[in-house]
């Protein structure tokens, strides 16, 4: 349960260079 290993919901600061990194690296990868 991943909801389950957050204390705390995180905030869209937080989330946002996460997802910017995956997008970059599924784009660089092709």
């Amino acid at each position: 349960n991943f909801s389950g290993t957050v204390s705390r919901i995180p905030t869209r600061d937080e989330i946002a260079p996460v997802v910017n990194e995956q997008l970059v690296v599924e784009l660089y990868s092709r």
